[in-house]
């Protein structure tokens, strides 16, 4: 689809990106890579690096694993106070809500060092990082080879 002039596309983010090396100056994702397990996550943050140009932007926001509020129900299984939603943990950053609007989609919540640090080792330079209240924004530059 286009909008005045922006094209829009429709694909799975965790396929690589349909764009030549360098071609965009900057990449933005709000709370749509912390969808998948950190693996590929961590393999689209690789792509962001190789479509963008030198100098170029990636700025993301994603699930803040600090900002939960859980009360156990059994060994796998947390209700969130914050959220009102149950969830089924994976492994300790990974989750799967059984209920709510997000039901069966999987999260990754990262720690804010750890997101800045995978980041950082995919060829990026942190520019600027905060949390908020269930989220961290963090802005990076495409590092000089």
């Amino acid at each position: 689809k286009n909008f005045n002039g922006l094209k829009v596309l429709k694909r799975d983010i965790f396929l690589p990106l349909p764009f030549d090396n360098g071609f965009f100056d900057a990449v933005f994702s709000f709370q749509a890579l912390n969808h998948n397990r950190l693996l590929s996550i961590c393999n689209v943050f690789l792509e962001c690096n190789r479509v963008l140009k030198e100098g170029g932007i990636f700025s993301v926001k994603v699930a803040d694993r600090e900002s939960y509020q859980l009360k156990k129900i059994d060994n796998e299984t947390y209700f969130d106070v914050e959220f009102n939603e149950t969830f089924k943990f994976l492994d300790a950053q990974t989750y799967v809500p059984i209920d709510g609007n997000e039901k069966g989609l999987i999260h990754y919540a990262f720690y804010k060092k750890q997101l800045e640090e995978e980041i950082r080792k995919k060829g990026f330079r942190l520019l600027f990082s905060e949390k908020t209240k269930w989220h961290i924004e963090a802005t990076f530059e495409k590092s000089e080879k």
